[in-house]
């Protein structure tokens, strides 16, 4: 569930904490949203699935029966034998129906939603059963059949963060904010400062509704903690767990406007760990520390990376603006999925002093931007061709996922594209997407990108035949 530095080295001065394991990042790619249809696919029979909630979901197909795996059920899905993936469906305070069947050769599985069509080449087997991962969210499923004289049912083995509900058909998301764990690799000493900054982290480029850092502290060792206290781990409990069980305490719960890139000063006195944030927050919590005792920082994330940086003395407290970290500073290289993967974020020894430059002044923010025609190398127009073809592309157009590739090649802002997926029905986002693309020019190798991704060519004719460069 967390991205862990690589590096192990410990670094003390500033400019080599950029190679060192000082930034944590939140992945959803071990969520425990794994669930599978019980019911064979067949040509004869197709399956509609309901997706209903805000989240992200891996749609799949495999060939071994669920039932192989009874109580132990992969935590990803490239840990499923013979499994091919489908598609991957994103949705938001909204309801999306999918018709998934096989093609009367057998040779591939058809996928339905959203007003288009997708084709997927498998491989021959005797069975084929649909896979669904929840990556994060609150999501309700639902399986219905062509007809109810044979019922369709998800598989009684699941993912730990799967539910299934009185109807067989039908199961939910138990936690719709499964959250990373880590620790500061350390034990904190007196007088230590930790600057934290942390930043939002999407999956496939959405960005959870919500984000947060809930910083708490522990009186052991962490991985003694995690071997001990295995149960508090598990994402059910991560974010509904009471936060001060007299086993870890709460510290603070950062969210929103303090994710976003605005530094956290801690600072421990031997007793007190005070906290400040560029906002203006303050707060102190007094640890009760006994003689002999030991407190440690634990980091839950959901939707963030966290970069920390440390020093003595009065260099990061109040802490100073940190620049953002160039993007090499983020390669992860494994996932804290053990005892020993659930090792702490390697950061500079405190007992060394640590030479840092204050960095000048963070300029004030700056409200967004629409993407500038002049940093576009090949822009077009394609306002002529929509018009022309207005209510063909009203009805054809798949307006998800194909916005999310826009949004990576900075065509449209992250306004545009939550307005985008914030629409209840296809028809709305179409024409919300539409009403954009209309606006303003675009890179032609940016859409003509994501029609081919989306599997869309066929638009690339009647987008491009008219515009104007």
């Amino acid at each position: 569930m967390v991205d862990r530095p690589g590096s192990s080295g410990t670094a003390w001065i500033k400019s080599k904490l950029r190679s060192s394991r000082t930034t944590a990042s939140w992945t959803p790619v071990k969520s425990g949203g794994l669930t599978f249809v019980s019911t064979p696919l067949t040509s004869e029979r197709p399956l509609t699935l309901t997706l209903d909630g805000s989240g992200a979901v891996e749609l799949g197909i495999t060939c071994t029966d669920p039932a192989c795996y009874q109580d132990r059920v992969p935590e990803t899905v490239d840990k499923i034998r013979e499994y091919s993936f489908l598609n991957d469906i994103k949705i938001h305070r909204r309801k999306c129906e999918m018709v998934i069947q096989l093609d009367d050769t057998l040779q591939e599985v058809i996928t339905s939603y959203g007003g288009g069509q997708y084709k997927h080449s498998i491989a021959p087997c005797r069975n084929y059963f649909v896979v669904v991962d929840v990556k994060f969210g609150a999501v309700d499923m639902k399986l219905e059949g062509p007809d109810g004289n044979v019922p369709v049912e998800f598989s009684e083995y699941h993912g730990p963060n799967i539910k299934l509900l009185n109807n067989p058909a039908a199961v939910t998301s138990l936690t719709k904010s499964p959250a990373s764990v880590c620790f500061y690799s350390d034990p904190l000493t007196p007088d230590l400062q930790l600057a934290l900054t942390c930043t939002p982290r999407g999956y496939q480029s959405t960005i959870p509704g919500r984000y947060y850092l809930l910083l708490r502290y522990v009186k052991m060792e962490p991985r003694q903690f995690y071997i001990r206290y295995h149960g508090k781990f598990i994402i059910q409990r991560s974010e509904s767990a009471d936060v001060s069980d007299g086993d870890w305490s709460q510290i603070e719960k950062l969210e929103k406007e303090e994710c976003t890139g605005k530094p956290v000063g801690l600072k421990f006195t031997g007793s007190v760990i005070e906290l400040r944030s560029s906002t203006g927050k303050q707060k102190s919590i007094n640890c009760n520390v006994q003689k002999g005792e030991q407190v440690w920082l634990a980091l839950e994330l959901y939707g963030i990376s966290v970069h920390i940086e440390t020093g003595n003395g009065s260099e990061l407290f109040p802490c100073p603006g940190i620049p953002e970290e160039p993007s090499e500073c983020h390669a992860m290289s494994e996932r804290c999925d053990s005892v020993e993967d659930f090792s702490d974020m390697a950061l500079p020894t405190p007992g060394r002093s640590l030479t840092v430059v204050s960095p000048p002044p963070t300029p004030p923010a700056q409200p967004p931007q629409q993407p500038q025609p002049c940093r576009i190398g090949d822009p077009v127009w394609l306002k002529d061709a929509i018009q022309k073809n207005f209510t063909f592309l009203l009805r054809n157009f798949v307006a998800t996922p194909f916005v999310d590739y826009l949004y990576e090649s900075d065509m449209i802002t992250l306004q545009e594209l939550d307005k985008v997926h914030s629409q209840t029905n296809g028809a709305d986002v179409r024409y919300v997407l539409i009403d954009i693309l209309s606006k303003r020019p675009v890179s032609k190798k940016a859409v003509e990108r994501a029609l081919k991704e989306t599997k869309q060519d066929f638009l690339i004719d009647i987008l491009f035949s008219n515009s104007k460069e």
